[in-house]
């Protein structure tokens, strides 16, 4: 039995983020000691990172704001990456002493979002390095790097291209396995399904009792499950979308009540699109208001497997709503707004089933009775299921663990 430890961001309030990670740990326990800790620093669901105060937290963002961009995106980037270095290394260092692998992933970790991931991804194969250590990428998505600072290239070129214990592994998408391509043309890395996908197995008691709760449903309605996404950041998209304003949403809720459905609203948690969930629920919606709820926010990953279990049909933008609908075996819509969306579809034959850049909500309705109608095919299903099993499985049983050197234990 090895001993794994894994590095994501399982504990972000994005519950998404948590059900790639215990898909994962459920995957990879079954033959292996595994242990994930989130390079955030949360160590529990709701938990706080770099700054664990809340009151010098709401400081320190208030100056910040109030200094100009430049200035206040440099103290906070000084701040976290002292934070790092001082506070989440030695932690990590310790709990890596005797690791047979670590592996880095799921999720978007290979991107430069306000300096966030590639500092922590550079500390953790440091840590890696400094162990005799091998690690392993396993279905992290990885966007343009185009659009990295000089400084994040830099980080990640030492991560991968200058350190000897780096032993490969995957990314979950075309679109990811480009962008890899771009940063690193001389590195091979392979292809894996999201761990997501393994949400059938690791909520595989919620499954069955929803579905006990749908089949004694008496008014014969389906739920339709309607997941909202940050108009904030939706609209920090080029270009963004036009399926995501509150009134398309509560448009949208009115047609799918005229095709004789319920409309379930859910977030994954997240508070930014929770704040944009609470517009809509402030909306107008006259005669339909008894066919409509809202899902309290979801704390944790099963928080957020249960309210999907309990639809018969998801629409969503965010990517591990359609993941987690598609393992259920629930028809998913997804609304496009990242190419990551998009490359999940067509991978698992759904491409009828996104819609891009100027959808109406009449024409989403129209899709949802067509998925309603059609499922899912349980036999492709299967199979993809299947191989995002034996994805994580491969993990675990490469035969180079050691060939970069002796361990360090002690």
């Amino acid at each position: 039995m090895k001993r794994i430890l894994i590095f994501n961001v399982k504990y972000s309030s994005n519950v998404g983020d948590g059900i790639i990670a215990e898909c994962l740990e459920e995957a990879l326990s079954r033959a292996n000691n595994v242990m994930t800790y989130d390079i955030g620093g949360r160590e529990e669901f709701g938990g706080s990172g770099v700054i664990k105060n809340p009151f010098l937290k709401e400081v320190l963002q208030s100056a910040a704001s109030r200094a100009p961009e430049r200035i206040g995106r440099f103290f906070k980037n000084r701040l976290s990456d002292r934070v790092i270095e001082k506070r989440f290394k030695p932690l990590w260092r310790e709990k890596a002493r005797g690791a047979d692998l670590i592996v880095i992933g799921g999720g978007q970790l290979l991107a430069d979002t306000d300096h966030y991931f590639p500092p922590r991804i550079k500390a953790v194969t440091d840590i890696a390095q400094a162990l005799h250590t091998p690690f392993k990428l396993h279905a992290v998505g990885v966007s343009d790097p185009d659009r990295y600072a000089e400084a994040a290239r830099k980080m990640f070129e030492e991560a991968f291209l200058h350190n000897p214990y780096f032993k490969g592994g995957t990314v979950r998408d075309g679109g990811s396995l480009r962008h890899w391509r771009k940063l690193f043309p001389r590195i091979d890395i392979g292809l894996s399904r999201d761990p997501g996908l393994l949400a059938c197995d690791r909520y595989a008691d919620i499954v069955k009792k929803s579905l006990s709760v749908k089949q004694k449903r008496e008014d014969g309605k389906k739920v339709i499950g309607v997941g909202v996404m940050s108009l904030e950041a939706l609209r920090s998209c080029d270009p963004p979308p036009r399926s995501g304003d509150e009134d398309f949403f509560i448009l949208l809720a009115k047609e799918l009540c005229d095709a004789g459905h319920k409309v379930c609203f859910f977030t994954n948690g997240a508070p930014e699109d929770e704040a944009t969930l609470e517009g809509i629920r402030g909306g107008n919606f006259g005669k339909y208001v008894k066919d409509i709820y809202f899902a309290a926010r979801p704390l944790i990953p099963a928080d957020l497997a249960r309210i999907i279990a309990g639809c018969d049909a998801v629409i969503a933008h965010r990517l591990h709503a359609n993941i987690v609908a598609y393992s259920f075996g629930i028809p998913n819509i997804g609304l496009g707004w990242d190419k990551k969306l998009s490359a999940f579809c067509a991978s698992v034959r759904r491409e009828n089933f996104i819609f891009e850049e100027g959808i109406k909500a009449q024409e989403i309705a129209l899709a949802v009775s067509a998925a309603l109608k059609t499922g899912i095919s349980e036999k492709e299903r299967l199979i993809y299921v299947a191989e995002a099993r034996e994805g994580c499985a491969s993990l675990s049983k490469i035969n180079d663990l050691t060939a970069a050197g002796e361990r360090v234990t002690g």
